[in-house]
């Protein structure tokens, strides 16, 4: 019966693949005739790099986050699913894997075995992980392998770390950073890049300038920053600079102005991910906030979107290259998207999926910017942009 299953998975990715080929054989075009490619070559579809949760568990116990309350019980991916995963790594032109986009990678039992198994076939690998405990040596070993090292930060304060997520503390995260650069050099390899991610809330908004010369001073090489989103089913004392009066506004405007000069300065990658609807507000314009939708772990989230003008889409390629894999085999085109594509399972492969309907309805909505989920029109991670620039941004990205 599994000969038979693999025989039938191969021959329906053959026929996904066909179907993706020929509807992009002919250029696409736009409500007004309009070609939308630069030349006739089609955009394929390569998935080149794959988001893995192995589990949803966090002992962040972030105050806004459903990850962080009493009772939370979270889930580990299975052994089986992993061994599915590792397999399409090793035999498809796979680049780059990540590991966690919720949850900490590091409460999962398997991690590190699938990790350095990767790490292994030369696959550039990159990490989201809460550094909140002190590491292991096999923990440190592994991780001072990987190329990119996220973590949560969100004020150099001590004491008010520690009020937003009550499972952190500055001193051990900074700590395990030393450790794990102390053994990349002391066995001549790459230092990994280290990145603060900073959710951005009234309670640290005149934090970042802060915040970013305290990443330098211990050699952190970027920060980015996100608007609060609201879980819906949770109080919390926190709210998004976008619902300040105009007047917080400008001043906060004004200290995220400093904080990029600063960035410039000290040479860190800085991505201020909603800055402009921090700009637009800072104009004057009205942002409303969004009803809750789902989002893809932590239940119903509210948001001040970076809504989208008449005839714009998203400057994304994600559909096109990228997948997320929660713990229990769900699909997503990318760790925001609200919406399982499909579900990895015994008559459900990873390939299908990727070359699927779903999928292709996805990006068949953004090149004409038509019929958008909402998930992609309220990101803030994607600037907005033309349907030719997208056509454009895709054909450099998928041919290299």
């Amino acid at each position: 019966m599994r000969l038979i299953r693999q025989i039938l998975n191969s021959l329906r990715n053959k026929i996904h693949q066909k179907r993706v080929l020929s509807s992009q054989n002919t250029s696409a075009l736009n409500k007004d005739g309009d070609n939308l490619l630069v030349c006739d070559d089609p955009i394929i579809p390569r998935l080149r790099e794959l988001c893995i949760n192995f589990t949803s568990k966090c002992k962040l116990k972030c105050t806004y986050c459903s990850a962080g309350k009493d009772g939370y019980q979270g889930f580990d991916i299975t052994e089986a699913d992993a061994d599915i995963l590792f397999e399409f790594i090793k035999k498809n032109n796979v680049r780059s894997v990540v590991f966690g986009f919720y949850g900490d990678t590091l409460e999962s039992d398997l991690w590190s075995k699938y990790a350095n198994a990767i790490l292994d076939l030369g696959i550039t690998c990159r990490i989201h992980t809460a550094l909140y405990r002190q590491l292991t040596s096999d923990e440190i070993k592994a991780l001072s392998r990987f190329s990119t090292i996220a973590t949560s930060v969100d004020t150099p304060d001590r004491l008010k770390q520690a009020h937003i997520r009550k499972g952190l503390d500055l001193r051990t995260l900074v700590y395990n950073i030393h450790l794990i650069k102390s053994y990349a050099l002391l066995n001549h390899q790459k230092l990994p890049i280290f990145e603060f991610n900073c959710v951005y809330t009234d309670h640290v908004a005149f934090d970042l300038c802060n915040l970013i010369t305290f990443a330098h001073s211990i050699g952190i090489n970027s920060v980015s920053a996100t608007d609060f989103c609201d879980f819906e089913q949770f109080e919390t004392p926190y709210q998004s600079v976008l619902s300040l009066n105009h007047a917080e506004i400008i001043s906060i405007h004004s200290h995220v102005k400093k904080a990029i000069d600063i960035a410039n300065f000290l040479d860190i990658k800085f991505d201020f991910q909603f800055l402009d609807s921090l700009n637009r507000a800072a104009m004057g314009e009205k942002l409303s906030s969004q009803d809750p939708y789902k989002s893809n772990m932590y239940g119903n989230v509210s948001f001040y979107a970076n809504t989208l003008r008449a005839n714009q889409t998203r400057l994304c390629i994600k559909p096109w290259d990228n997948v997320s894999i929660t713990p229990n085999g769900e699909v997503f085109p990318c760790c925001t998207y609200g919406e399982n594509l499909g579900k990895i399972s015994g008559y459900n492969s990873l390939e299908s999926i990727f070359w699927g309907d779903k999928f292709n309805r996805l990006r068949k909505a953004l090149l004409n910017a038509e019929n958008l989920p909402i998930y992609c029109k309220n990101c803030q991670a994607a600037p907005a942009c033309s349907t030719s620039e997208l056509a454009d941004t895709l054909k450099i990205a998928t041919t290299n």
